[in-house]
Protein backbone atom coordinates (compact mmCIF):
# COMPACT_ATOMS: atom_id res chain seq x y z
CA UNK A 1 0.00 0.00 0.00
CA UNK A 2 1.54 3.36 -1.18
CA UNK A 3 2.03 6.28 1.31
CA UNK A 4 -1.57 7.72 -0.23
CA UNK A 5 -3.53 4.69 0.46
CA UNK A 6 -2.38 4.53 4.17
CA UNK A 7 -3.45 8.03 4.46
CA UNK A 8 -6.80 7.43 3.31
CA UNK A 9 -7.35 4.11 5.74
CA UNK A 10 -6.11 6.10 8.47
CA UNK A 11 -8.88 8.69 8.03
CA UNK A 12 -11.33 6.40 7.67
CA UNK A 13 -10.45 4.38 11.03
CA UNK A 14 -10.59 7.72 12.72
CA UNK A 15 -13.66 8.46 11.15
CA UNK A 16 -15.05 4.65 12.51
CA UNK A 17 -13.67 5.45 15.94
CA UNK A 18 -15.18 9.00 15.95
CA UNK A 19 -18.95 7.56 15.20
CA UNK A 20 -18.08 4.88 17.70
CA UNK A 21 -17.60 7.52 20.75
CA UNK A 22 -20.47 9.78 19.37
CA UNK A 23 -22.37 6.57 20.30
CA UNK A 24 -21.25 5.91 23.48
CA UNK A 25 -19.52 2.45 22.45
CA UNK A 26 -15.81 1.16 22.95
CA UNK A 27 -16.12 -2.26 20.89
CA UNK A 28 -17.39 -2.67 17.05
CA UNK A 29 -20.55 -4.41 16.71
CA UNK A 30 -20.93 -6.32 13.93
CA UNK A 31 -23.51 -5.93 10.76
CA UNK A 32 -26.39 -8.14 11.70
CA UNK A 33 -30.25 -8.20 10.73
CA UNK A 34 -32.79 -5.87 11.53
CA UNK A 35 -34.21 -5.79 15.13
CA UNK A 36 -37.97 -5.18 15.28
CA UNK A 37 -37.91 -1.64 15.70
CA UNK A 38 -41.49 -0.45 18.00
CA UNK A 39 -40.27 -1.66 21.33
CA UNK A 40 -36.91 0.09 21.31
CA UNK A 41 -37.66 3.11 19.23
CA UNK A 42 -40.74 4.11 21.11
CA UNK A 43 -38.46 3.93 24.50
CA UNK A 44 -35.64 6.12 22.15
CA UNK A 45 -38.05 8.51 20.73
CA UNK A 46 -39.77 9.76 24.28
CA UNK A 47 -37.48 12.67 24.44
CA UNK A 48 -36.92 13.61 21.08
CA UNK A 49 -39.13 16.28 19.27
CA UNK A 50 -39.98 14.12 15.61
CA UNK A 51 -41.06 15.80 12.53
CA UNK A 52 -43.12 14.15 9.31
CA UNK A 53 -43.94 15.42 6.45
CA UNK A 54 -42.18 16.50 3.20
CA UNK A 55 -39.35 18.46 3.24
CA UNK A 56 -40.21 21.85 2.12
CA UNK A 57 -42.22 21.73 5.53
CA UNK A 58 -39.59 20.85 7.76
CA UNK A 59 -37.93 24.35 7.55
CA UNK A 60 -40.82 25.38 10.07
CA UNK A 61 -39.73 22.71 12.81
CA UNK A 62 -39.14 23.35 16.23
CA UNK A 63 -37.41 21.39 18.43
CA UNK A 64 -37.24 23.87 21.13
CA UNK A 65 -37.49 27.29 21.72
CA UNK A 66 -33.91 27.93 21.48
CA UNK A 67 -33.10 27.93 17.88
CA UNK A 68 -30.28 25.60 18.77
CA UNK A 69 -31.19 21.92 17.89
CA UNK A 70 -29.84 19.43 16.37
CA UNK A 71 -31.24 16.04 14.71
CA UNK A 72 -30.99 13.37 11.87
CA UNK A 73 -33.76 13.75 9.11
CA UNK A 74 -33.85 10.25 7.03
CA UNK A 75 -35.42 11.33 3.40
CA UNK A 76 -37.42 8.84 2.05
CA UNK A 77 -38.06 7.60 -1.69
CA UNK A 78 -40.22 4.82 -2.38
CA UNK A 79 -40.08 2.91 -5.37
CA UNK A 80 -42.82 0.31 -5.83
CA UNK A 81 -41.42 -2.40 -4.02
CA UNK A 82 -38.51 -0.87 -2.76
CA UNK A 83 -37.32 2.19 -0.42
CA UNK A 84 -34.36 4.27 -0.55
CA UNK A 85 -33.89 5.82 2.66
CA UNK A 86 -30.88 9.11 3.34
CA UNK A 87 -30.26 9.85 6.74
CA UNK A 88 -28.09 13.40 6.78
CA UNK A 89 -27.24 15.21 10.64
CA UNK A 90 -29.21 18.79 10.49
CA UNK A 91 -29.60 21.50 12.64
CA UNK A 92 -32.00 24.36 12.60
CA UNK A 93 -30.13 26.33 10.72
CA UNK A 94 -29.62 24.02 7.87
CA UNK A 95 -32.99 23.11 7.10
CA UNK A 96 -33.41 27.00 5.93
CA UNK A 97 -31.64 25.44 2.69
CA UNK A 98 -31.65 21.79 1.13
CA UNK A 99 -29.57 19.45 3.54
CA UNK A 100 -28.40 17.11 0.93
CA UNK A 101 -26.85 19.85 -1.04
CA UNK A 102 -27.16 20.98 -4.67
CA UNK A 103 -24.99 18.10 -6.21
CA UNK A 104 -25.12 15.19 -3.90
CA UNK A 105 -29.13 16.15 -4.78
CA UNK A 106 -28.47 15.98 -8.21
CA UNK A 107 -26.97 12.68 -8.20
CA UNK A 108 -29.56 11.58 -6.44
CA UNK A 109 -31.71 12.40 -8.94
CA UNK A 110 -30.15 10.45 -11.36
CA UNK A 111 -29.75 7.71 -9.35
CA UNK A 112 -33.47 7.37 -8.31
CA UNK A 113 -34.54 7.52 -11.88
CA UNK A 114 -32.52 4.66 -13.43
CA UNK A 115 -33.20 2.55 -9.87
CA UNK A 116 -37.09 3.63 -10.56
CA UNK A 117 -36.80 2.05 -14.87
CA UNK A 118 -34.93 -1.12 -12.95
CA UNK A 119 -37.55 -1.81 -10.85
CA UNK A 120 -40.43 -0.66 -13.11
CA UNK A 121 -41.43 1.75 -10.89
CA UNK A 122 -42.54 5.90 -10.59
CA UNK A 123 -39.59 7.76 -10.19
CA UNK A 124 -40.18 9.60 -6.46
CA UNK A 125 -39.64 13.24 -5.91
CA UNK A 126 -35.84 13.91 -5.08
CA UNK A 127 -36.12 17.42 -4.32
CA UNK A 128 -39.14 17.33 -1.97
CA UNK A 129 -39.41 14.22 -0.45
CA UNK A 130 -41.30 13.11 2.59
CA UNK A 131 -38.97 13.48 5.32
CA UNK A 132 -38.70 11.97 9.09
CA UNK A 133 -36.47 14.19 11.67
CA UNK A 134 -35.35 13.63 15.47
CA UNK A 135 -34.56 16.22 17.04
CA UNK A 136 -33.03 17.73 20.93
CA UNK A 137 -32.24 20.94 22.24
CA UNK A 138 -28.89 21.32 22.24
CA UNK A 139 -28.96 23.01 25.23
CA UNK A 140 -30.41 20.00 27.25
CA UNK A 141 -27.26 17.67 26.50
CA UNK A 142 -26.88 14.46 25.71
CA UNK A 143 -27.17 14.63 22.05
CA UNK A 144 -25.68 12.13 19.56
CA UNK A 145 -26.63 12.01 15.97
CA UNK A 146 -26.80 7.70 16.76
CA UNK A 147 -29.36 8.38 18.77
CA UNK A 148 -31.27 10.51 16.51
CA UNK A 149 -30.94 8.05 14.02
CA UNK A 150 -32.86 5.48 16.01
CA UNK A 151 -35.45 8.14 17.20
CA UNK A 152 -36.48 8.00 13.28
CA UNK A 153 -36.88 3.80 13.58
CA UNK A 154 -40.68 3.87 14.75
CA UNK A 155 -41.49 7.10 12.65
CA UNK A 156 -40.18 5.39 9.24
CA UNK A 157 -42.06 2.28 10.01
CA UNK A 158 -45.03 3.53 7.83
CA UNK A 159 -42.97 3.80 5.06
CA UNK A 160 -41.94 0.75 5.22
CA UNK A 161 -44.93 -1.34 5.08
CA UNK A 162 -45.34 -4.10 2.22
CA UNK A 163 -41.88 -2.91 0.77
CA UNK A 164 -39.38 -6.09 0.44
CA UNK A 165 -36.08 -4.04 -0.34
CA UNK A 166 -34.50 -1.08 1.47
CA UNK A 167 -31.36 0.38 0.39
CA UNK A 168 -29.42 2.49 3.81
CA UNK A 169 -27.44 5.38 2.26
CA UNK A 170 -24.93 6.89 4.80
CA UNK A 171 -23.55 6.01 8.18
CA UNK A 172 -26.16 6.95 10.19
CA UNK A 173 -28.92 5.07 8.22
CA UNK A 174 -26.70 2.11 8.44
CA UNK A 175 -26.58 2.14 12.33
CA UNK A 176 -30.67 2.96 12.61
CA UNK A 177 -31.23 -0.51 10.82
CA UNK A 178 -28.53 -2.57 11.47
CA UNK A 179 -26.30 -1.23 14.61
CA UNK A 180 -23.03 -0.98 12.63
CA UNK A 181 -20.99 1.78 12.36
CA UNK A 182 -18.74 0.43 9.75
CA UNK A 183 -20.33 1.26 6.66
CA UNK A 184 -17.53 -0.45 4.67
CA UNK A 185 -18.19 -3.56 6.22
CA UNK A 186 -21.98 -2.93 6.19
CA UNK A 187 -22.13 -2.90 2.62
CA UNK A 188 -21.38 -5.25 -0.63
CA UNK A 189 -23.94 -7.87 0.81
CA UNK A 190 -28.04 -8.31 0.96
CA UNK A 191 -28.84 -8.46 4.65
CA UNK A 192 -31.99 -9.57 6.10
CA UNK A 193 -34.60 -8.38 8.41
CA UNK A 194 -38.08 -7.93 8.85
CA UNK A 195 -38.95 -9.99 5.49
CA UNK A 196 -37.54 -7.57 3.25
CA UNK A 197 -33.78 -7.34 1.65
CA UNK A 198 -31.34 -4.77 2.56
CA UNK A 199 -28.30 -3.26 1.62
CA UNK A 200 -26.20 -0.21 2.62
CA UNK A 201 -24.19 2.09 0.48
CA UNK A 202 -22.30 5.03 0.57
CA UNK A 203 -24.49 8.12 0.46
CA UNK A 204 -24.75 11.02 -2.63
CA UNK A 205 -22.19 13.14 -1.03
CA UNK A 206 -19.57 11.29 -1.02
CA UNK A 207 -19.84 10.08 -4.60
CA UNK A 208 -19.04 13.14 -5.36
CA UNK A 209 -15.11 12.95 -3.37
CA UNK A 210 -14.67 9.99 -3.94
CA UNK A 211 -15.41 8.56 -7.72
CA UNK A 212 -14.64 4.88 -6.26
CA UNK A 213 -17.18 5.37 -3.42
CA UNK A 214 -19.89 6.44 -6.62
CA UNK A 215 -18.58 2.96 -8.81
CA UNK A 216 -19.11 0.82 -5.93
CA UNK A 217 -22.56 2.32 -4.71
CA UNK A 218 -23.50 1.31 -7.90
CA UNK A 219 -22.46 -2.25 -7.51
CA UNK A 220 -24.78 -2.02 -3.93
CA UNK A 221 -27.81 -0.80 -6.04
CA UNK A 222 -27.50 -3.79 -8.94
CA UNK A 223 -27.29 -6.13 -5.52
CA UNK A 224 -30.25 -4.78 -4.47
CA UNK A 225 -31.92 -5.34 -7.94
CA UNK A 226 -30.84 -8.76 -8.16
CA UNK A 227 -32.09 -9.84 -4.24
CA UNK A 228 -35.13 -8.32 -5.13
CA UNK A 229 -35.28 -10.29 -8.85
CA UNK A 230 -34.29 -13.55 -6.88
Amino acid sequence: MDSSGIKDAALSLMRRIEFLLDAGITGLPKARAMKPAAPAVESESADWAVFKGPLKDAAAFKACDHHDWKGVLFGVYPLGRAIVLWAVPVAAQTLQDSPFGAEPLSQLEKMLAWLAGELKSPVPQAANPEVVLAARCAQEGGYTDTGAAMACRGPLEPYLKGVEGVLLMGSLAAWAFLQSADLDGARARVHKGDGRQVVATYPPDEWITDQARKKAAHNDLKLLIKALQG
